[in-house]
């Protein structure tokens, strides 16, 4: 039998409305590299006290927080959803000019603390502590949103973020980390596999698909017709090119020299072709009786080794989703391993 965690639900300005201790399900998938979702079933008697924009704070899970965003009533059921908090990122635009040659981490804090608290009016956004990861990035950055930026710079440097309420501090906190490798590849970490071979999954569920693959982009940033800068960024390894028109004229070269024009340039590139990657998942439950424990032996962001010998599958990915159920008292978990599949393709959004 699991226990439902208690949710606390907090008015805009993190004054406590209610706990609640007691509901029907709830579905709760954070992500790693962009803000992750939340379904919660209840009783229609607490419609007057739910109203979209109160925060929903977990006492068990410091560091997740999720915003209520729609509530509605259906088949006797009050249903309210949601996103992670790192969701409101996506208020603000970046106004500023910013020309990065630095670790990835530094630029999105700086991102956040000059962008995000120039339009909030609420709750002021301070960082965590940093972690000093190393990867750098060197890029121009203007006139873009917020949370799109982030995005795409973590996936470059195989980061995960994340912001969360203190309700002590009155404030919220933007947190970027990383996840710990745990393949059967490495020896300095306790290993992890979900494997048929282990008997601790339950309806696996493999995905491929390369109908949105590229593996050549042909960045056309400033000037007029064929006289623009063009760089070429090959990522084929050998394959026939799979071309990626992308149109980078909103990066200007300004005071910058050639070199790190065509640098900015080139990141440009790596950022659109990272959008352009074959999918490749593997989603299972994990079973409660697993060696391998949930947030004790393993995690959100974790690399991990995924095997199903059936079919020939095996990949050392990233846990990039964890959803969580809670429902008739029993507690079920699923990560995803590797590129989850999007809902749609768009396939001219690059287009020069």
């Amino acid at each position: 039998m699991a226990e439902q965690p208690i949710l606390s639900f907090y008015s805009p300005e993190l004054v406590l409305v209610f706990d609640l201790g007691k509901y029907k399900s709830l579905r709760w998938r954070p992500m790693y590299d962009k803000p992750g979702e939340f379904e919660l079933h209840t009783s229609p008697s607490l419609f007057t006290m739910v109203e979209p924009g109160q925060l929903i704070l977990r006492p068990d899970r410091r560091k997740e927080t999720v915003k209520v965003e729609g509530k509605e009533i259906e088949n006797g059921d009050l249903i309210i959803t949601g996103r992670f908090l790192s969701a409101v990122l996506e208020d603000a635009g970046i106004r500023t000019l910013y020309n990065f040659d630095c670790t990835i981490e530094a630029a999105m804090r700086q991102l956040v603390e000059e962008q995000y608290n120039r339009v909030t009016r609420t709750l002021p956004m301070k960082l965590a502590t940093a972690g000093g990861f190393p990867a750098t990035i060197q890029c121009q950055v203007s006139l873009k949103n917020l949370l799109t930026v982030l995005q795409a710079m973590a996936k470059a440097g195989g980061l995960g973020f994340r912001v969360y309420a203190d309700p002590t501090e009155q404030c919220l906190f933007f947190e970027v980390y990383e996840g710990t490798d745990r393949t059967e590849s490495q020896d300095e970490n306790e290993r992890v596999t979900f494997s048929n071979v282990y008997f601790n999954i339950v309806k696996p569920h493999y995905t491929e698909n390369e109908a949105n693959y590229k593996n050549y982009a042909i960045v056309c940033g400033a000037g007029e017709g064929m006289s623009r800068t063009i760089v070429d960024v090959d990522r084929t390894n050998g394959e026939d090119r799979r071309e990626l028109l992308v149109d980078a004229r909103d990066l200007s070269q300004g005071d910058q020299t050639a070199a790190q024009y065509e640098a900015a340039l080139t990141q440009r590139g790596h950022d659109k072709l990272d959008e352009h990657n074959r999918i490749q998942s593997f989603e299972a439950g994990i079973k409660s009786s697993s060696q391998f424990r949930y947030r004790v032996d393993w995690n959100l962001g974790d690399i991990v080794t995924g095997r199903q010998t059936e079919w020939g599958v095996a990949m050392n990915q990233r846990i990039t989703e964890v959803e969580e159920v809670f429902e008739n008292d029993t507690m079920s978990v699923t990560p995803t391993l590797g590129t989850p599949a999007p809902e749609t393709y768009n396939l001219e959004d690059n287009i020069a």
